[in-house]
């Protein structure tokens, strides 16, 4: 983790956010996929519905950071 200027340490991550429609433009079958991609290990994950992308980002931030952070710098 890294601290800024005024000594608070600072939790950030990077993700790909990648947004497609799948179906029939403008109709009812129509429907908008998410996915996620962890640049740091290319690893994906799929969503159906934005309400499912927003639930694992709330759950990633709320946790305790991971100990093998990637982006974690000394």
């Amino acid at each position: 983790m890294k601290s800024n200027p005024g000594g608070n340490t600072l939790r950030y991550h990077s993700f790909i956010l990648t947004i497609w429609q799948e179906g029939e433009p403008m109709t009812a079958t129509a429907r908008w996929r998410y996915s996620l991609e962890f640049p740091q290990t290319g690893d994906r994950i799929g969503f159906r519905s934005s309400a499912d992308l927003l639930a694992y980002i709330g759950q990633w931030t709320a946790g305790p950071p991971p100990e093998d952070d990637p982006e974690e710098e000394s």
